[in-house]
């Protein structure tokens, strides 16, 4: 996964047409790149929920006996805008200003199945394998917010060199795959319609800090996201064909803010 992280890091930077970029910070610039990793601490859903309730390992430790079930995690790369062409407004009267605009999202989701087993080598197997994977574009309004501005004195013009980001996102969920039981078909075969496409939209409510250092952003997002999956075909007899997912996600991200145009 380190790996493949590294080459969408590198495939992206070389993708700009950087000979027309001129790179600027935080605030002044109309225009921020980002390319991002995101996890969540446990995705919350009733998909998750059916699954961890499916099937478990009993494991002996001495006298004692338990079962273990799976659990689950979900990460995925991120690829975003925030498209800010307007001058940066003062607010207050203790040198902090912000500017308004519109966030655009795309990413890419991999949920993951886990149930690991200590084997008689003293090593660790894991049974379980990927759940679902699904392509999410999204799009709302974001704010940048300096507490610390200054007045650039090449240009006359607000500029910071780190802030704060307040959006709310929504959109849609495509092109997404899931395949039920993992762990179960890894230990007792094959199991009966297991495999359906998915769909749906996802929703988006967060908070990020952000520095600029050498002309290249580094940044944290925190949000909460909701997602609602449609399935084609009936996996879960007790859930239906649809499923809604709460989650509280992280985003680390690295940007390049960018000035093509002139300044509106």
């Amino acid at each position: 996964m380190k790996k493949t992280v590294k080459i969408f890091f590198i495939m992206a930077i070389l993708l700009l047409p950087m000979h027309s970029v001129y790179a600027k910070e935080f605030l002044s610039s109309f225009m921020h790149i980002h390319f991002g990793y995101i996890f969540s601490l446990k995705p919350y859903s009733s998909i998750v929920n059916e699954e961890e309730g499916s099937f478990s390992i009993p494991i002996t430790s001495g006298d004692r006996t338990w079962n273990r079930g799976p659990s689950h995690y979900h990460y995925g790369l991120s690829f975003g805008l925030d498209f800010v062409p307007f001058s940066p407004i003062r607010v207050g009267d203790y040198g902090s200003a912000m500017k308004i605009g519109i966030r655009g999202v795309g990413r890419y989701h991999i949920i993951n199945q886990i149930l690991e087993i200590d084997t008689e080598n003293n090593s660790r197997r894991d049974y379980g394998g990927q759940l679902a994977n699904y392509y999410n574009l999204m799009i709302g309004p974001v704010i940048r917010y300096a507490p610390f501005a200054r007045v650039n004195r090449l240009d006359g013009v607000l500029s910071a060199s780190g802030g704060f980001t307040f959006y709310a996102i929504a959109g849609s969920i495509f092109n997404g795959d899931l395949t039920a039981f993992p762990a179960k078909r890894n230990v007792e075969g094959d199991v009966e319609n297991y495999s359906t496409s998915i769909s749906g939209w996802r929703a988006n409510i967060g908070v990020g800090g952000e520095f600029t250092m050498c002309n290249v952003s580094l940044g944290l997002n925190a949000f909460y996201s909701y997602s609602k999956f449609k399935m084609q075909d009936k996996v879960y007899p007790d859930i239906g064909r649809t499923s809604n997912m709460n989650e509280m996600c992280f985003e680390i991200y690295m940007g390049i803010p960018v000035d093509f145009i002139s300044r509106i």
